[in-house]
């Protein structure tokens, strides 16, 4: 006989199918999550939410991505009902040694995971909800650190000094880098200032030849610097710089001993040519309007001219320095007048002129050339060199006792007529004079005449 009441035996009913179901269900965590089977089977004997939010999928960076390592973040899609998210990185896909970060975003800031290294990193997600129900792992992302610039080498400038026609400048080097992108090529003076266009040289194989050139003839005197950029594809810029002097000035040159007169013999210039480059060359050539009928040359600095020719002579001289830069048609110049002579003054009649000169006047020949037309006065056959053009003994100035050119010229001077006296010719003179006495003597002989009478 069942000794068991109805409500024992109804309790037992219900202890049982509360045991199957708790056996059930740990059964099928187990089955389905093998490594979260105890940790979740007494929740979801207890609470009514035990079902884990939905796998996120990572969207940055993309698989292979070449980063730097100054801004590394992860990111994913959100996924319904979870609260938190967990993003962890390592360098290696078994995740050993890795670090984790729990956000409510759906981004993490990695950074300062990141070593200072060129290695592949690996990075996944889990989503976690209210409940501590957490999703599976996302799949598995990888990218790349590149944490060094382009890499330059043999960066070489062709020339330390250029100019003059040797101007041609070549740059020349290699760049490497694994994401190289671009390079360019900038020239600058010593104030900053850019003096050429900017080379740029884009979308290039690794490693990339250098190879660039400019005329540095067509630049103003100046040190230039020449500037290789590099770029990769991450951002990293390595630079490259080279300097260059550029001369395109000429010697400097000076000559002396030339605007005189010689008489005979040769003459020959003093010439100071100086130059930072240095005096390549001498080039003398000859005026083709110089009285030698020969073009005489000449490569020394320092020539003897032997003029054979009376007349002006021209000479030219043209300085290189060692950089080809030319300084031309320095002049040189003289006149040869083998028969500039004294001519000696002509004789004076003292008598009529003794007053009108001081008595301490002084008497000096006058140099004239010995082609000169003696039927002109001497005023107009004086020389033209300073010093010698003193005329009737007077000497130029203005000191007592001395008279200038003109002032015994102007009172009485031989002319091509005769003597004249305050530029009136003599017997202009007799004449005038004979004039005024017989009109003296009709008007005399008017004022005393008698008047006749009338009757």
């Amino acid at each position: 006989m069942d000794t068991q009441t109805p409500i024992l035996r109804g309790a037992k009913i219900v202890l049982f199918l509360l045991a199957a179901i708790a056996l059930t269900v740990m059964i099928s965590v187990s089955l389905t999550r093998p490594t979260r089977a105890v940790s979740i089977s007494l929740t979801c004997v207890v609470s009514v939410d035990c079902i884990p939010p939905a796998t996120p999928a990572g969207t940055s960076p993309a698989a292979g991505t070449l980063l730097g390592t100054n801004n590394v973040a992860l990111a994913w899609d959100a996924v319904p009902d979870a609260a938190s998210y967990r993003a962890c990185i390592a360098n290696n896909t078994g995740f050993t040694n890795q670090a984790c970060q729990t956000v409510s975003g759906t981004s993490a800031d990695v950074t300062s995971a990141i070593s200072a290294s060129d290695q592949t990193w690996y990075w996944r997600v889990i989503a976690v909800d209210a409940a501590k129900n957490e999703s599976d792992w996302s799949q598995t992302r990888s990218f790349t650190t590149d944490t060094a610039g382009p890499v330059i080498s043999d960066f070489v400038l062709s020339r330390a000094i250029a100019g003059g026609t040797q101007g041609l400048m070549s740059v020349t080097g290699s760049v490497t880098d694994p994401s190289l992108k671009r390079y360019d090529i900038i020239i600058t003076n010593s104030a900053g200032t850019q003096v050429q266009l900017p080379a740029n040289f884009d979308d290039l194989s690794t490693p990339a030849t250098v190879s660039y050139g400019f005329n540095a003839g067509v630049f103003p005197s100046d040190t230039y610097t020449v500037t290789l950029t590099a770029s990769d594809a991450v951002g990293h810029q390595t630079v490259a710089t080279g300097n260059v002097i550029v001369d395109n000035t000429g010697p400097t040159v000076g000559i002396t001993g030339g605007n005189t007169i010689i008489k005979s013999g040769s003459i020959s210039p003093t010439v100071t040519a100086t130059d930072p480059r240095g005096i390549a060359s001498y080039a003398w050539t000859s005026d083709d309007r110089n009285p030698d009928a020969q073009d005489l040359s000449y490569t020394i600095p320092e020539p003897t001219f032997s003029p054979k020719v009376e007349g002006t002579y021209r000479y030219y001289l043209t300085v290189t320095d060692g950089l080809g830069n030319v300084t031309a048609n320095v002049l040189f110049s003289f006149d040869y007048a083998p028969d500039l002579a004294a001519v000696p003054l002509p004789t004076i009649p003292t008598d009529n002129l003794g007053d009108k000169l001081a008595t301490n006047a002084t008497l000096f020949p006058a140099a004239v050339s010995s082609n000169a037309n003696p039927s002109r006065d001497a005023q107009s056959e004086l020389g033209t060199s300073s010093g010698i053009a003193n005329v009737l003994g007077s000497t130029i100035g203005n000191a007592p006792g001395q008279l200038s050119p003109t002032d015994g010229a102007s009172v009485i001077a031989p002319t091509s007529g005769g003597w004249s006296i305050f530029g009136v010719l003599w017997y202009w003179w007799i004449a005038v004079i004979g004039v005024l006495g017989t009109a003296t003597y009709f008007i005399k002989k008017i004022a005393f005449f008698p008047i006749a009478k009338h009757s």
